[in-house]
């Protein structure tokens, strides 16, 4: 349902939904699962967790920072403890 301030702002829907994500950087993905950043891109690499956001890049275009959405690490989790 939109609210009032979104019919008159089709722009607020958008700012509301981002106000709902929640990112998580290397250091918190590392402690909630308790791997090291290089093993959770090389398990990301092959399908094997969630692919991060590219949030900064270099000058020469590499990855400098990088996010995950928290509801797909903790999706991620749910799964693990679902093969149990």
């Amino acid at each position: 349902m939109l609210s009032e301030r979104a019919i008159t702002n089709p722009h607020a829907t958008i700012v509301e939904t981002l106000a709902d994500v929640q990112l998580m950087s290397s250091r918190e993905v590392e402690r909630a699962i308790g791997l090291k950043a290089l093993t959770l891109f090389d398990m990301a690499s092959r399908g094997e967790f969630p692919r991060p956001i590219v949030v900064l890049r270099d000058k020469s275009g590499r990855p400098r920072k990088r996010v995950w959405r928290a509801t797909e690490v903790r999706a991620w989790i749910e799964a693990r403890a679902d093969e149990r």
